[in-house]
């Protein structure tokens, strides 16, 4: 059994794949791609959160047509997402956003976001109400209230047109009782209906994120959870794609799933043996059919120590904590699908 101490031994090593610690520069050439990603995966969301928070009086047909619209918009281009959402029907897919629209509609946000409350005190604090206006002040508040509520659907956080729409609506609630409030305090409203749309919108993020929860992404956090390591267990994903996308016989097969389960499974007697064993999986596996330049390329990009430093990090863990490793596990680190 490796012992976590011990690793100090394979780093001093002079044959060692040592990763420079403070090479901000090199990581952001790994991770990229995997911020990239994120940020359409965070479009996606926001795009499959405003269908569902917008479609409260639509029916089921006509739901499952708005999701099916984004979703073709997205799911092509974006693997993360389309590995999520083909796990279901597109039966299964409305039926889970319906379950997250009636649960949206049933709660109550402004405990939350305590706008109820927020837009009490600037009404008491800001509005110069008269002495007939006082008289309507629950009235003033509960339609100022109200207003504030529609930002739960109407999203004026991200929509100039709906934020102009949500300012106008509440000048006419003034101008109907005749209050006069100056530009800052309209402006605060405003931003407290921001605050409101912004705080539905994450709450959908939330749910959406829970009710569909990708294998793939599970056993990624079981790897992140269980391997400590200087690159993440997705920038490792990333590397080794950029790798096999070069590499002559790129095929994701049995044969490689093999090859790597049998190397981080494997109990190494030292660290001498694994820090051996992982160099040559390195160059057998992924390197031996590189060409010439690419294999100079990844080199000065140092992703050889970087997939030798999270593999020898993975076998430590996996050694340790008598972690098993399936080959659904080992096609989801290398971000493929037998």
């Amino acid at each position: 059994m490796l012992l976590q101490k011990d690793k100090n031994i394979f780093l001093e090593s002079e044959t060692t794949n040592k990763l420079p610690l403070s090479s901000n520069a090199q990581q952001k050439t790994c991770i990229h791609k995997v911020d990239d990603i994120m940020k359409e995966k965070e479009k996606f969301l926001d795009s499959i959160s405003l269908a569902i928070i917008q479609s409260d009086k639509r029916s089921k047909q006509a739901f499952e047509l708005s999701i099916k619209e984004v979703g073709d918009l997205y799911l092509e281009k974006l693997h993360i997402c389309k590995d999520v959402f083909n796990e279901y029907s597109l039966e299964e897919q409305v039926d889970k956003m319906l379950k997250i629209r009636d649960e949206l509609s049933k709660e109550d946000l402004s405990k939350h976001s305590a706008y109820q409350e927020k837009v009490r005190e600037i009404i008491d604090k800001k509005f110069n109400l008269t002495l007939s206006q006082l008289k309507q002040e629950e009235e003033i508040k509960q339609d100022i209230e109200f207003l504030l509520h529609k930002c739960e659907f109407y999203l004026i956080d991200d929509d100039s047109y709906l934020e102009n729409k949500f300012r106008k609506k509440l000048k006419m609630i003034i101008d109907q009782y005749g209050i006069n409030v100056s530009e800052s305090t309209i402006y605060k409203i405003i931003s407290l209906g921001k605050e409101v749309s912004k705080h539905s919108r994450e709450f959908t993020k939330d749910k959406l994120s829970y009710e569909f929860k990708s294998k793939r992404e599970y056993n990624l956090k079981k790897f992140e959870n269980l391997v400590f390591s200087t690159i993440s267990v997705y920038h490792f994903g990333e590397i080794v794609n950029e790798v096999r996308e070069k590499s002559k016989y790129n095929k994701f097969d049995k044969d490689f799933a093999i090859a790597v389960s049998k190397l981080i499974n494997h109990t190494h007697v030292d660290l001498k043996s694994l820090e051996i064993e992982v160099n040559l999986f390195i160059r057998d596996c992924l390197f031996s059919t590189l060409s010439d330049s690419d294999l100079k390329y990844f080199k000065s990009k140092n992703y050889h120590k970087y997939i030798a430093q999270y593999l020898f990090d993975l076998c430590i863990a996996i050694n340790e904590k008598c972690f098993p490793v399936t080959t659904e596990d080992i096609c989801d680190l290398f971000n493929y699908q037998l």
